[in-house]
């Protein structure tokens, strides 16, 4: 292991190296000295956590937990962060039908681009929900660790970072805190310290992770993403089918452990807006019934009135299909994508109907 991390990166050498002692620690005479293993009674259950965030209605991460976006470069997970890393702060606005509890602070972590392209980033997530070009939303922080030579200093600004107690993380490039993606040792220690953090902190986090090379099954880089899949709420891989990008939990990759896995979420760049936006799948024309459920649900709120407050309209698209508050939002923006619902000059949200297109 000295070998792989070399003398310049000590941070990874001493998460290695507690690793190692709790191992021995919790072990000696057979007895735990410090950490004990948790056992349910029918008077300790844990209360029911509320989604920190959700996928089309669907619960990818509650705090705690850590959820796994895989895509390869520049498929789209960077614009799926951006995009998530705001949801939920103003009603209405298209975030790739995500959603986040809007009293959840958010930090995202990017490993990769350079200045220009990071502040770029920043500012379409601040112009998605209409923050003016002179300000900033207070629950929104990016921070860019890509001229950190060192994966200790990366380690270290990271363990920083998350101090400071933010309620949702993402780690846009999860690779890039360990040396050797395929070492069991080194990764398993970086998971585990993952962990311990979140639920410690009682926050949860969103990391991305390149594809194996050449695989098919669509699986996480090496040892890390073996690691980080095991322990992951959610596994989520991002593709792309012309220009179209397709965030999906269908595949071997795809996980979902506390909810049914969410549709595919589909976006495509809007030269208009210049950002992704939600979008209809490529092939939705020659699918008999495609899309017919929300055509249903658009010509059956029309009848009712052509134009809605917000939060009207997410009652009453929950009253049509029986979902949740969650649900009815990412229904609201498949709607959206589909050019079946459209905000109007006076603020109003507006029914089209499916068949003139007015």
């Amino acid at each position: 292991m000295q070998e792989v991390i070399g003398s310049g990166d000590p941070a990874i050498q001493k998460i290695i190296d507690a690793h190692k002692r709790e191992q021995v620690e919790h072990a000696v005479d057979g007895n735990f000295l410090q950490v004990k293993p948790w056992s349910p009674t029918p008077d300790n259950e844990p209360p029911d956590r509320k989604p920190l965030l959700t996928a089309g209605g669907c619960r990818i991460l509650t705090r705690e937990n850590v959820a796994l976006w895989i895509a390869g470069a520049g498929v789209g997970k960077s614009s799926s962060v951006e995009s998530a890393s705001v949801a939920g702060l103003v009603e209405g606005v298209d975030c790739l039908s995500f959603d986040v509890d809007p009293d959840a602070r958010r930090v995202v972590i990017d490993t990769e681009r350079p200045r220009r392209d990071h502040w770029r980033s920043w500012r379409r997530g601040m112009r998605r929900i209409n923050i003016p070009r002179d300000s900033a939303h207070p629950k929104v922080k990016y921070y860019l660790f890509s001229e950190m030579a060192r994966v200790s200093d990366r380690q270290s600004a990271l363990q920083e970072i998350i101090s400071t107690n933010p309620d949702l993380l993402f780690i846009d490039g999860a690779a890039d805190f360990v040396a050797d993606v395929n070492d069991p040792e080194e990764c398993g220690a970086w998971v585990h310290w993952l962990l311990a953090e979140l639920r410690k902190r009682d926050l949860g986090a969103v990391v991305t992770l390149h594809p194996n090379p050449g695989a098919l099954d669509g699986k996480g880089r090496g040892h890390l993403g073996s690691e980080l899949w095991r322990v992951a709420e959610a596994v989520q891989t991002i593709k792309r089918q012309g220009e179209h990008r397709c965030i999906t939990a269908s595949g071997a990759a795809g996980k979902t452990r506390n909810d049914g896995a969410p549709e595919d979420i589909w976006f495509a760049w809007d030269e208009t807006a210049s950002m992704f936006l939600s979008s209809q799948p490529p092939d939705a024309g020659s699918k008999p019934g495609t899309g017919a459920k929300y055509e249903q649900i658009a010509l059956a709120l029309r009848t009712v009135r052509a134009e809605w407050g917000f939060a009207d309209l997410v009652t009453a698209i929950e009253g049509q299909t029986g979902k949740g508050p969650a649900a009815a939002k990412g229904i609201y923006q498949r709607m959206a994508g589909r050019k079946l619902i459209e905000k109007t000059s006076s603020g109003l949200w507006r029914i089209v109907d499916p068949e003139s297109g007015f």
